[in-house]
């Protein structure tokens, strides 16, 4: 098999969620919630053990990644006990897929999913509370929920609930990405409205402001180019207020951008020291 293959990566993926589903229990409490009618629009709440640590002030979203058409919260299970582990209460959501659905879809799905876990959570006050993340296509669904204002405003909240961005393996500018039938039914035509929307390095240009931003990518990733990830930390250092770690995975797959759930590895380490930052700040 050659590093840096779409055929490497997928036959990969059954050793990687076996790792994560044997990860030992840690007394975590898991709850299921829908959000809407529809199968796929739940997501599980993760609270930490009760003798875990001192929950931090925030709470981390986590989206699965499955190229917007596979995966589970289920099958990412080991991620909400990475999170709950360090203190977090964790939602992992579900969201409905393509070729069925297309971005307009999703999109709805995030509005309905904030109203939710901000009405779990109380998060209606004017500060940032939540740290969005994802892996691969999780990671443009957290991406979108941070940037997209259009998606808090619709969930009934006053300022953007986002504090700040997990970004893993994630095609985080669609503008880098081979034309596919995938992106296509994802987003529409290039240069459409949807495609624009359903872009997050759009997204990030048309806001006056971003937030801090941890984005780690493999450079020999067979799914997701790399240059997804650099054209978007470039347009967040356009930002003068930007406040981000890029962690570059030299000769990294596109698994290796979350293997830190399972191992004890330089970028878990980069993560635990972005999150300790995050929350010094406040």
């Amino acid at each position: 098999m050659i590093k840096g293959t779409a055929l490497h990566e997928i036959l990969n993926l059954p050793p990687y969620w076996a790792k994560i589903s044997a990860l030992p229990d840690n007394g975590m409490q898991v709850t299921r919630h829908a959000y809407g009618r529809h199968p796929r629009q739940y997501f599980l709440r993760a609270d930490p053990p009760e003798n875990g640590q001192q929950a931090p002030r925030r709470a981390v979203v986590f989206f699965h990644g499955g190229a917007w058409r596979f995966g589970t919260p289920e099958q990412f299970i080991g991620y909400a006990k990475f999170f709950t582990g360090l203190g977090y209460t964790t939602f992992l959501p579900s969201y409905r897929r393509i070729p069925v659905h297309h971005f307009g879809h999703l999109h709805e799905d995030l509005v309905a999913l904030l109203a939710n876990i901000s009405e779990l959570t109380n998060r209606h006050e004017n500060k940032p509370e939540l740290i969005v993340g994802g892996m691969s296509a999780g990671g443009h669904m957290a991406a979108i929920l941070a940037h997209d204002p259009s998606v808090w405003r619709l969930a009934g909240l006053p300022q953007n609930p986002v504090a700040g961005l997990i970004a893993c393996g994630a095609p985080l500018d669609l503008d880098q990405l081979s034309n596919s039938p995938v992106l296509l039914r994802l987003a529409g035509r290039r240069g459409s409205a949807q495609y624009r929307r359903a872009n997050p390095a759009w997204q990030l240009r048309q806001a006056e402001t971003t937030m801090p931003l941890l984005c780690i990518h493999g450079t020999a990733d067979g799914l997701v180019p790399v240059a997804c990830a650099h054209s978007f930390v470039h347009f967040a250092k356009e930002k003068l207020n930007a406040n981000l770690t890029f962690h570059l995975i030299k000769n990294g797959t596109h698994l290796d951008a979350g293997r830190w759930v399972f191992r004890e590895d330089a970028e878990r380490e980069q993560l635990v020291r972005w999150l300790q930052a995050l929350d010094e700040k406040t």
